[in-house]
């Protein structure tokens, strides 16, 4: 039986790079998706009062990226195993992202 350290451990440097690589391409093609994919425009308010303009679009870009991503498994392009091998490099750099995110925001 592992113990908890080794279960726990941090993933390679290797392994964490190619985390990141696959993390920064999804977040820029879903940001592709988001600005391509039609979608329902309706109007709000801004933080600072006035007026925008938002594209409701989130439900055809998660049914467009499911579909790739189960395109991708049966034609060979890619596998979803790498999501399974690579969980814990994926999820730090999920969370140093969204991290480096929030601190680029806080600053803006």
């Amino acid at each position: 039986m592992p113990d908890a350290f080794s279960v726990l451990s941090l993933p390679a440097a290797g392994t964490l790079l190619a985390a990141a690589l696959m993390l920064l391409v999804f977040v820029g093609l879903l940001f592709l998706g988001s600005l391509l994919l039609p979608g329902a425009q309706i109007g709000g308010r801004q933080a600072d009062g006035s007026p925008g303009a938002y594209k409701l679009n989130g439900l055809a870009l998660f049914l467009l990226s499911v579909l790739a991503a189960a395109l991708g498994q049966v034609f060979g392009w890619f596998s979803l195993a790498a999501l399974h091998t690579h969980f814990v490099a994926l999820f730090v750099a999920a969370n140093l992202f969204a991290f480096a995110a929030s601190g680029w925001l806080y600053r803006r």
